[in-house]
């Protein structure tokens, strides 16, 4: 059967609402081996990152967030017998350390699964995860994910997509942290947040400036500080504002 076939070794379906499963499956699993009525669901390209020179990086949140949102729009068109196949479009030595992180993310977030139910469901194959690399040179675990992602949910900072009065706006978030936004990101959501230091050399009345970075690279722009001013007093309602840069820098961006 495509279960048998295609599943990890030692990996069991992973129970869902409402009678449905889902099966992890590899980069080679096809859509044409699965029975009438089972959902197959590509990661595609937002599986990971690769940061340069064969780095593995973790997955962005706005990444791991869709994907779960995705996965619970399309079981909700399927019926009751069918399972749900995670697939990575891409061949790569992570690509099941990739797939877990995001199914496990997927369980916290819109089934409210608890952080041991989920360590207990990936624990047959834990010892085939590899840690994610990252810029800093800090190498970070499938576990360190889940254990940020539970403690969010708990707090309310991310919520499920059927939850119609979310406490706080998580695509917002997302908005302002891409940096054709502002470059903005909250720490504690509501109560502290981090955003680069102003350029103060753009003129006066010009609030940011494109940099020219090559065809097909993500814009680089730099912001002012009366942006960063309007936006804080208009959108976020910030009161304090400290700067952790050099001294030179907070004085000319002053």
């Amino acid at each position: 059967s495509y279960q048998q076939h295609h599943t990890f070794p030692g990996m069991q379906p992973v129970p869902i609402h409402d009678g449905l499963q889902l099966v992890l499956a590899s980069a080679f699993a096809s859509p044409d081996d699965q029975t009438d009525g089972d959902v197959h669901y590509s990661l595609g390209e937002r599986g990971f990152e690769i940061l340069g020179d064969g780095i593995f990086g973790p997955p962005k949140l706005e990444s791991i967030v869709k994907s779960s949102r995705d996965i619970t729009a399309k079981l909700k068109t399927k019926p009751l017998d069918s399972k749900c196949t995670i697939s990575m479009d891409v061949e790569h030595t992570c690509s099941l350390t990739s797939a877990a992180l995001h199914v496990g993310a997927y369980m916290i977030i819109e089934q409210r699964s608890s952080l041991d139910t989920v360590i207990q469901t990936f624990q047959p194959i834990e010892h085939d995860f590899v840690p994610f690399e990252s810029l800093t040179g800090v190498p970070l675990s499938v576990l360190d994910f889940w254990s940020a992602l539970d403690a969010a949910v708990r707090n309310g900072w991310i919520a499920p997509s059927d939850d119609d009065e979310p406490a706080f706006d998580i695509d917002e978030v997302f908005h302002y942290a891409r940096v054709a936004n502002g470059n903005v990101y909250w720490v504690v959501p509501g109560r502290l947040l981090l955003f680069p230091t102003p350029d103060a050399t753009l003129p006066e009345g010009v609030e940011w400036v494109d940099d020219e970075t090559g065809e097909g690279a993500e814009v680089r722009r730099r912001f002012s500080a009366a942006f960063y001013s309007n936006l804080f007093a208009d959108e976020f309602e910030v009161s304090v504002v400290a700067s952790l840069g050099g001294a030179c820098d907070a004085e000319r961006a002053s």
